[in-house]
């Protein structure tokens, strides 16, 4: 073991802690983290790395492809739809909040 901070199973640990602090919902927590486990006992099954820094594309497809022979995952070159974004305006400063921030501004940058 290189570092024990960049082990699957500290990296896994922590990233519950972010998830929920990142106020992820339960169920993305719930779905996220078992996968990863599958993850990462498939990595130890195929005496692949652990350590989140040796894991490689390689590793991943690999994982993919055993995941679509178990029929676990629809193909990967399927289309998927974007994730539903709600709609968000952004503030837009005025006209005389740009002229008092271009005021403002050395004289070398407004030109």
């Amino acid at each position: 073991m290189d570092n024990p901070e960049l082990e699957m199973n500290t990296f896994l640990r922590d990233y519950r802690l972010s998830l929920q602090t990142e106020g992820k919902s339960p169920a993305t927590v719930k779905w996220y983290l078992p996968f990863l486990g599958r993850f990462r006992h498939y990595l130890e099954r195929e005496v692949f790395p652990t350590s989140v820094d040796r894991i490689d594309r390689l590793h991943v497809r690999a994982f993919i492809g055993h995941l679509q022979s178990e029929a676990t995952v629809p193909h990967t070159g399927a289309p998927l739809s974007p994730p539903a974004v709600p709609e968000q305006p952004v503030d837009v400063l005025s006209d005389d909040d740009i002229e008092s921030l271009l005021r403002a501004c050395p004289r070398s940058l407004s030109r």
